[in-house]
């Protein structure tokens, strides 16, 4: 038995987005899709210290926590904030907090 299933949903979510920003190459993603949504990993890549894997990865770990999302255009991924899920989270660590 998975010992999650011990806890809310709410706090699952929130140790799941808490882990999501652990890093903080990702806290910089999520700031630059906040300043410009829509954005290719290759736009990313040229905003940041990091090789283009690297924020492969670290985007990756940001859409399984809901935090961004993606669609598919052409040969490339567009990523954005999913600014419904990030409002859940504003409010999940307001509650927290």
């Amino acid at each position: 038995m998975s010992k999650k299933s011990l806890f809310d949903n709410n706090e699952i979510d929130l140790s799941t987005i808490c882990k999501a920003l652990g890093h903080p190459a990702r806290i910089r993603i999520i700031k630059l899709l906040l300043a410009k949504n829509d954005q290719t990993c290759q736009q990313i890549v040229d905003k940041l210290p990091l090789s283009q894997s690297t924020v492969s990865q670290h985007l990756s770990e940001l859409r399984s926590s809901n935090l961004l999302s993606a669609k598919n255009y052409k040969t490339s991924v567009i990523y954005s904030v999913d600014k419904d899920y990030l409002a859940k989270a504003q409010k999940m660590f307001g509650d927290l907090f």
